[in-house]
């Protein structure tokens, strides 16, 4: 019976790790499909993005006249809808601010404004 069991966990484990393998390449094809090259895929999946970060903080901070750097909360590339984005949220003078910009264009695609009860 224990090696019925024995084989049933190995069984599975190796279903399991299979399909995590299936699921990585898939990931891998949906960024090469936006352009990333066959090395950003494994050292930066990221790398090809045209914007920095640094450039995403000035789109998003152009929008809102007195915020600096120090407003910004979060910053972080992602890929969404089929294209790399900086996802962004930032809080000045009660209203916080969720933002998208396309990491290739530095199009805003995603930005919106909600009241909050904290102070600046």
């Amino acid at each position: 019976m224990k090696k019925k069991y024995n084989l049933l966990i190995l069984a599975v484990c190796i279903c399991l790790l299979s399909a995590g393998s299936a699921f990585a390449g898939n990931n891998i094809t949906a960024l090469r499909e936006a352009g990333a090259a066959p090395m950003d895929v494994y050292n930066n999946p990221y790398g090809n993005a045209k914007i920095t970060p640094a450039q995403a903080k000035e789109i998003a901070l152009s929008r809102v006249p007195g915020a600096t750097e120090a407003n910004i909360v979060k910053l972080q590339l992602d890929y969404e809808h089929g294209r790399l984005v900086y996802e962004g949220k930032m809080y000045f003078k009660n209203v916080e601010y969720e933002f998208d910009i396309d990491a290739n264009t530095g199009d805003i695609v995603k930005w919106e404004m909600e009241m909050k009860d904290i102070l600046d």
